[in-house]
């Protein structure tokens, strides 16, 4: 077989296709008899199949204003969350929607998978992409679970924040909503690369 392909390489040198091959009318013989191959076959052995490309389709990222966002984000709502930087993904339902949204993981594992993106409790905040309904939506999230719960179950005692663009924090520095807003950017650029 090895000297087939070795043959095959060198007539594809030659002849740069099965059909100019063949017309030559020649065969190829291997050893007394052990392995003939035509020239079609000697092609086929060493012409890689060329496939046609499947077309990949394209993710929409959008960068909406938490004016809008919030009408989608609904008390109660789960959507996932997917952070940026690690590709991980977790499930969290919405509190409430006032300057931004108050959210909790689902479940413990949720709650793992979070702090497994962030390392740490924090509130230096992360990019993030949210699917809201099949929308994927550039968003912040911080890290540092505070106030109340509204859910139990979940590992986690408090709620984080999850800002999207123009979203505003209760009474914090404008550097750390700079930040808030510097990670939504940060979402949306890397995501719609991907």
């Amino acid at each position: 077989m090895k000297r087939i392909i070795l043959i095959g390489l060198l007539m594809t040198l030659i002849f740069p296709s099965a059909t100019a091959f063949a017309s030559t009318g020649m065969n190829i013989r291997m050893g007394a008899g052990i392995a003939t191959a035509t020239g079609d076959e000697l092609y086929a052995l060493v012409t890689p199949e060329v496939q046609e490309e499947e077309e990949i389709p394209s993710i929409e990222i959008e960068l909406l204003a938490w004016n809008v966002a919030k009408n989608l984000l609904t008390e109660g709502k789960i959507v996932t969350i997917t952070d940026v930087r690690t590709g991980l993904s977790w499930q969290i339902a919405s509190g409430s929607n006032g300057s931004h949204a108050d959210v909790e993981p689902i479940t413990a594992n949720d709650t793992a998978t979070m702090f497994s993106a962030f390392g740490e409790w924090t509130w230096t905040p992360r990019p993030v992409i949210v699917d809201i309904d099949g929308r994927l939506i550039a968003a912040s999230l911080s890290g540092m679970p505070h106030a109340g719960s509204t859910r139990s179950g979940n590992n986690m005692n408090g709620h984080v924040c999850l800002h999207f663009l123009g979203s505003t924090t209760h009474k914090s520095s404008p550097a750390h909503v700079a930040d808030h807003q510097n990670a939504v950017v940060e979402a949306f650029e890397t995501a719609s690369a991907w």
